[in-house]
């Protein structure tokens, strides 16, 4: 109660001198023309002091908040390189059928994931006849892509994130709730300007006879006007909840989560957790031990992997290579004489590299498997 006191103690400004003035009338004084001049000057300087502090204080949350957010993204694009080669392992191992998809989860350690339900007013399809005006596609997934969340396929109105992909301001519900909702407004202000420019155009479409560009000219005048809020309705709904292979259910076989999300609980995956028989993790090894370069150039554009593979028997003859880890204690000026075959020095310097970066982060996932190469 005090805090709200002292946030409007203009308002205990006003109510001041106006009491003054009541009193004083009341009692018969008669007011000094200056002194009351003065108190309305005093009372107005003083209002626009507290504007300005006011208006101060919003940029500064503003600006706050947007830092927040490009803090938020970088981190996301920083977990994304950082887990990269262990998900890469793992889809490798999962595709040789050496580990199945739901064994990943059985030894995972519990962590928190937020469920984010959106209820978004839905648009239905103008038509007449055999024509019909369809809306665009929804605008609100790409920035909620954008802060880590993904969805949980492709037509779900659901979308997810653990606590590793936030930020500490955006783990705050209260917080990310206040974003969300400002964001979304700004992607349904938009989204209703594409509808509306979008129906305008297909008005003028030739392929509409007479009664057809007046059913769809008619409803676009009449909706040209209105605000996008007072139609298009959104409401949001955050969850926040324990993620365990107890309530993960059967996640793979009927492929009804999309990848992204599939991508999202690999994140969660510690490959210490997973207790791999040991004829498996043998297996494992002597598959590593026989796998060809390109495991470690995942990504690189293909035209440069072909190159790379077509040097890969000579690497391996001239510089004594047995297993891929010993691509780590060969000098780079040795390696470099082999790949200045296929590249100018510059990409050449850069792929080598790579390569020693790659072998490096692929071995230690295997050692978290508890596999040495």
């Amino acid at each position: 109660m005090l805090n709200k006191i002292v946030d409007n103690w203009i308002y205990l400004v006003y109510i001041v001198f106006t009491s003054g003035f009541l009193i004083l009338s009341t009692m018969g004084k008669k007011i000094n023309p200056i002194i009351g001049v003065l108190a309305i000057s005093i009372s107005g300087i003083l209002t626009y002091i507290d504007r300005i502090n006011s208006d101060d204080q919003g940029s500064k949350k503003s600006k706050i908040l947007n830092e927040n957010i490009e803090e938020q993204k970088k981190l996301i694009i920083e977990m994304a390189k950082e887990k990269k080669m262990s998900k890469v392992l793992l889809n490798n191992l999962i595709n040789k059928g050496l580990i199945e998809q739901e064994e990943l989860f059985e030894h995972m350690p519990s962590s928190d994931i937020y469920s984010l339900f959106c209820f978004p007013t839905p648009l239905a399809e103008l038509k007449i006849n055999d024509k019909k005006y369809s809306p665009p596609n929804r605008q609100y997934p790409v920035f909620l892509k954008d802060i880590g969340f993904v969805r949980v396929n492709r037509f779900s109105t659901v979308f997810v994130t653990t606590p590793r992909r936030l930020t500490k301001s955006f783990r705050n519900i209260p917080t990310l709730k206040d974003y969300l909702s400002e964001e979304i407004d700004k992607s349904l202000e938009e989204y209703w300007k594409l509808y509306l420019n979008g129906l305008k155009k297909y008005c003028k479409n030739d392929d509409l006879d007479k009664d057809e560009k007046s059913f769809f000219s008619r409803y676009y005048n009449l909706k040209k006007d209105i605000s996008h809020d007072e139609i298009l309705k959104f409401s949001i709904a955050i969850v926040r909840g324990k993620l365990d292979e107890k309530n993960l259910g059967c996640l793979y076989k009927s492929r009804t989560y999309s990848k992204d999300f599939e991508e999202l609980l690999k994140e969660e995956v510690d490959l210490r957790y997973i207790d791999l028989p040991k004829e498996r993790k043998i297996k494992i090894r002597k598959i590593m031990l026989d796998s060809s370069i390109e495991l470690f150039f995942y990504g690189i554009e293909e035209k440069d992997l072909e190159e790379i593979k077509s040097i890969e028997t000579k690497l391996k003859e001239e510089l004594r290579i047995a297993k891929f880890t010993d691509y780590l204690d060969r000098s780079s000026k040795d390696m470099a004489r082999i790949f200045l075959n296929i590249f100018p020095e510059e990409k050449a310097n850069v792929y080598i590299k790579f390569l020693k970066k790659k072998i490096r982060e692929y071995d230690k996932a295997l050692k978290d498997l508890g596999i040495s190469i």
